[in-house]
């Protein structure tokens, strides 16, 4: 199946709504080793629809690292945004996403991200 047909079944399936699992290509990010407007990018996880894979192996979500709080030092909890907007798939076929964190394994996520 070639990269324009999976982009364009991509592009039908998907609701909103739909959760996709990823891996940071940065496994350290963090605010000291990050800035504002640094683009991030995540590995996507498997996911079909209907029996049939919905992104080709080597797909990976995009975007920036929008922002943080560090932790206060008494009290206070340290978060980093991360905004995804778009897909990209092996052949460079770029889809557009809008896409947030909602959990991230051992820590906590909170309703804003």
């Amino acid at each position: 199946m070639s990269e324009a047909v999976t982009a364009q079944t991509a592009e039908q399936i998907l609701p909103a709504g739909t959760l996709l699992q990823c891996t940071l290509d940065e496994p350290n990010l963090s605010s000291r080793t990050a800035q504002v407007g640094d683009p991030v990018l995540c590995h996507v996880g498997a996911l079909a629809a209907f029996g049939r894979p919905v992104f080709p192996r080597g797909a990976y979500l995009s975007g920036r690292f929008q922002g943080y709080a560090d932790p206060g030092h008494f009290f206070g909890k340290g978060w980093i945004e991360l905004a995804f907007d778009r897909v990209i798939l092996p052949g460079a076929v770029t889809l557009p996403l809008s896409a947030k964190v909602i959990s991230v394994p051992r820590f906590r996520v909170s309703r804003e991200g």
